[in-house]
């Protein structure tokens, strides 16, 4: 892609624009847009973008340095630059300088900024040892709370076996994301492969227009007596084969016909399918 493109799409995501509008003024799919939306976690903000209100700025963190080098308490640092206690002491404790213990105001920042950079390595994908325990765990048909839970239990003493059931998560069905692999999504107790909305959302798909329920079906047909009523259902196999075989039950006889599904279960080839065996 182009870059002045890729930088118009940039501009628009951080204003906040909807997909198909920014596909249509772009000149690309919404496809293609969501994927540029992700390879930057979902975070539209452009590399040289200075820090907003809620972060601590440069010019903060060389006054917390100097503050704390005069001896300055957490609550009076935090009360002379309008910060919360609890903001100074992460700061001094999470920012300082590994070699050397200090604080320092440069080297904090930048640590700051490269922390928030969108997107970062997944905790699985920098520790082999414990992705490859997430893996073996997934296989036996554990659920990721399961996992996280059991890795505590097994592990007490062992700080980089930690992992919460989101993580886990993020990391089997978050694009680009590729450290669990797509195998194993099959091994979910939902057996969903892409992420869920837990948002009240209007079903966007058609539905059957004046559906009749199986429990209304006439008489005659529930008790079997006259012949040519005929029951379809789906047998499907794993998610990886996307295999599946379709049936047609005959209810008077109980003569079976069978529906070779190489295509997959989807809808139309599904009917398809069934028109031309039936007919």
């Amino acid at each position: 892609m182009p870059a002045d493109q890729l930088d118009l799409i940039h501009c628009l995501l951080r204003r906040g624009e909807q997909r198909k509008v920014i596909a249509a003024r772009a000149g690309v799919s919404s496809r293609t847009v969501y994927r540029v939306l992700a390879r930057l976690g979902s975070v539209p903000r452009p590399a040289d973008a200075e820090y907003v209100a809620r972060y601590l700025s440069q010019d903060e963190r060389c006054e917390i340095a100097r503050l704390h080098d005069l001896g300055w308490s957490v609550r009076a640092i935090g009360r002379r630059l309008d910060r919360a206690p609890s903001t100074i002491s992460r700061e001094l404790a999470r920012n300082r300088d590994p070699k050397t213990g200090h604080y320092l105001p440069h080297h904090a920042h930048t640590q700051a900024w490269v922390r928030q950079r969108r997107p970062k390595p997944s905790k699985i994908a920098a520790d082999p040892r414990l992705r490859a325990w997430v893996r073996y765990m997934l296989k036996q048909r554990l659920s990721p709370e399961q996992i996280s839970g059991r890795l505590k239990v097994r592990f007490p003493d062992d700080e980089s076996m930690r992992i919460s059931h989101e993580t886990i998560y993020q990391s089997l069905l978050v694009y680009p994301r590729g450290e669990l692999t797509r195998e194993l999504k099959v091994h979910l107790r939902s057996g969903r492969t892409t992420r869920k909305s837990r948002g009240t959302r209007t079903n966007k798909h058609s539905r059957i227009t004046d559906a009749v329920s199986i429990h209304d079906r006439p008489e005659e047909v529930e008790d079997r007596k006259i012949p040519g009523h005929h029951e379809g259902d789906l047998i499907k196999g794993s998610l990886a084969s996307n295999s599946a075989v379709g049936t047609i039950v005959e209810r008077h006889s109980g003569f079976v016909t069978l529906i070779h599904l190489p295509e997959g279960w989807a809808a139309e080839k599904v009917a398809a399918a069934v028109s031309a065996e039936m007919s």
